[in-house]
Formats: structure tokens, C-alpha cells, sequence
């Protein structure tokens, strides 16, 4: 065992691209020669051939994509299984599957096609049968992630960000990990990896789920919080890892979050999964344009235009000054005060 720190268990990595969840899971402490790399996402290839080429081998990498080019969901899923069934109890210390997020939709395809495997009866209504497959999905997830945890001692599997919708409309700038509920709760550590502010090419670590340390006091089991909810690698430091290893040997506890460590509106937004001010305001604009559309579409259908609730024009022009002062552009004006006019902006706006 080559792990500088007894971290076990799965731990699920998150980002957008290109900011290092790859090198992340390489850099887990372990003998790369202990390591196997499932390489979903094409990358992956480049970096163990530059890793050969440095004298750095790797206990086996499997190039899923080129393996699974030709294949169909179903045979994807299959594929899968034969993989996971060839890996021998204790033969690798770390499998990395980068990205899980190709494999784990394979898994509701499974359940559409084989629905008697897996429940004896399923609603004849189609929303509540899609949950039901959903959920079953989670729970075959579920097994296969406890089947390679049975194999390895660290499981790290990687997934992308994906768009973040509410009523079918995607808001800008608000995005969530693409993976299952399974991914979450079977996690032991989840990490959301974003580009370091200060330019360095180790990325800062927003912590999703953290880890805990057991300890006695006065005999009695207690539990101390290991890592903070910002992962920020100091000037000596050149790995996450590192800052995870700094913390474990001198927890975090109950400290309240200070300087450095303390999250931005926006990284709390994606820690409560709350909407920053701009995110509420894009959500406002998607819903006025929903609005909008449905209005039309009645307008069309039934040859009437819905009929509008009029307001004084003197509070109509005390909403657009109050955003005018706090700066706003006139795109964001007229979907704060939905019954302004642009030339009646664009005045106010040249007269103050």
C-alpha cells in the first residue's frame, strides 16, 4: 500500500474541461503501477503515453472509447460488465474511470429493454414508469459501484458539468455534475474542481461531500472534520493531494471559513445549489421569454391577445429608475420591468 494518506473508499470528481480531473486521480498517492485507468473521455490516452515515454508505467490502461466505438447502448453496458468482471480482487489499489458518465447511461437503456429483470411490475402510466426506470437505473449503479469497490481500495470516478435547467429552460451560467443520485450518496469524498484563480495549473477544490476523522476524548468516539468546503494549494504545494494530505494531518474541525477559504456567491451557489443574483435574473428572463411563447401560442390558437394588467406609467418609470441606479443594462431593465418600453429606458437612461 503506497496511499500517503488512509483515504479509501469512492470519491467522485467533478469539472468543467480541461481543468485536471484527470491528473487529479493519477496524483491519488498510489504506485501508478498499481493503477488502472479506464479512459473514456479520449484525453487520457496522451497523458499515459507522455507518462511511458517518461519511464512512468501504469498498471493497465483500457482505451474504452476506441472498444466502444461501434457499439450500441446495450452492448456498451455489456461491455462494461465483462470489464469490471475481469479485474481480479486486489489487483489494482486505484481504478479510475474517466469519465463515468458515458458508462452510467448505459444503465437506463439496461432497464427499458429488460424491465422484468429488474421489478415484476411497473406502472402503466409512462411519467411514473420513467421514475420508476430512474430509480431503478440509481439502484444498478448503486451495485455496479459496490462491485468495483469490492475490487480496488480507491474508486475514483470523474464525470463533466452539465447545463442547469428549471422549466425546460437552461440557466446561463448555473450547471450541476452529470451524474446519478447513486454517485452522490455512495460517495465518500466529492470534489468540484475549478481553474485557480491565481493563473497556477493546479486547480482550487470546491468540497461537495467532506471526510471525517474518528478520535477518542474521554473515552468517548468523536468525530472531527477533516477538510474545509475550498481547497486552496499553497505556493509549495503542486497537487490537490497535497492540500488534502496538510488537512488530514491537521484538521479543519469547526472553524468558521476565513480569507482564502471562504467561498464566493458563486461556489456557494454550487455548494447549496442555490442561484447566484445573476443566475435568479437569467432564470427571470427565461421565464418571461416561456411566457412570452405561451402568450403567442394563445394568440394563434385563439385569434385574441391575452389581456394585460395596465400600471401608471409614473411606476413604470420609478422601477426603471431604481435598476437604472444599481447599474443595470437595459436587457436585464426590461426583464426586471416587464411593461417598459426600450425607448422609454433609453430616455431615462440619457436624462440621468
Amino acid at each position: 500500500m503506497t496511499f500517503r494518506i488512509p483515504l479509501t473508499g469512492l470519491i467522485a470528481v467533478h469539472s468543467e474541461q480541461d481543468v485536471g480531473k484527470t491528473t487529479f486521480c493519477l496524483e491519488c498517492g498510489c504506485d501508478p503501477q498499481n493503477i488502472i485507468l479506464i479512459d473514456a473521455d479520449i484525453k487520457g490516452k496522451g497523458t499515459v503515453q507522455q507518462m511511458l515515454a517518461d519511464g512512468i508505467p501504469i498498471g493497465h490502461y483500457e482505451d474504452w472509447t476506441k472498444a466502444t466505438k461501434d457499439l450500441k447502448e446495450l452492448a456498451v453496458y455489456e461491455y462494461g460488465l465483462k470489464l469490471i468482471d475481469s479485474i481480479k480482487p486486489g489487483q489494482y489499489e486505484a481504478i479510475i474511470w474517466d469519465t463515468w458518465s458515458s458508462y452510467s447511461k448505459t444503465m437506463k437503456a439496461e432497464i427499458s429493454a429488460h424491465p422484468k429483470k429488474y421489478r415484476d411490475n411497473w406502472s402503466a402510466m409512462g411519467t411514473i414508469k420513467g421514475a420508476e426506470e430512474n430509480t431503478a437505473a440509481n439502484d444498478l449503479e448503486a451495485k455496479i459501484i459496490a462491485d468495483l469497490l469490492d475490487k480496488t481500495k480507491m474508486l475514483l470516478l470523474t464525470t463533466h458539468l452539465k447545463p442547469y435547467y428549471i422549466n425546460n429552460r437552461r440557466i446561463e451560467g448555473k450547471f450541476v455534475p452529470d451524474c446519478k443520485q447513486s454517485l452522490v450518496t455512495k460517495s465518500r469524498l466529492r470534489l468540484w474542481l475549478r481553474r485557480n484563480p491565481s493563473g497556477r495549473p493546479v486547480p482550487i477544490g470546491l468540497v461537495l461531500k467532506r471526510i471525517d476523522k474518528k478520535i477518542i476524548m474521554d473515552g468517548r468516539v468523536r468525530t472531527v472534520n477533516v477538510l474545509p468546503q475550498r481547497l486552496v494549494p499553497n505556493s509549495d504545494e503542486s497537487s490537490l493531494w497535497d492540500v488534502i494530505e496538510r488537512y488530514y494531518n491537521e484538521p479543519w474541525g469547526d472553524r468558521a471559513l476565513t480569507g482564502e477559504d471562504a467561498l464566493n456567491e458563486y461556489e456557494l451557489s454550487i455548494l447549496d445549489g442555490t442561484l447566484t443574483t445573476d443566475q435568479k435574473l437569467a432564470m427571470r428572463m427565461a421565464l418571461i421569454e416561456a411566457e412570452t411563447e405561451a402568450a403567442e401560442t394563445q394568440a394563434i390558437l385563439t385569434g385574441r391577445v391575452p389581456a394585460q394588467p395596465e400600471r401608471h406609467e409614473d411606476e413604470i418609470k420609478a422601477d426603471i429608475s431604481r435598476w437604472l441606479g444599481e447599474g443595470k443594462t437595459n436587457d436585464e431593465i426590461r426583464a426586471l420591468v416587464t411593461d417598459a418600453t426600450l425607448p422609454m429606458i433609453l430616455v431615462m437612461r440619457k436624462s440621468t
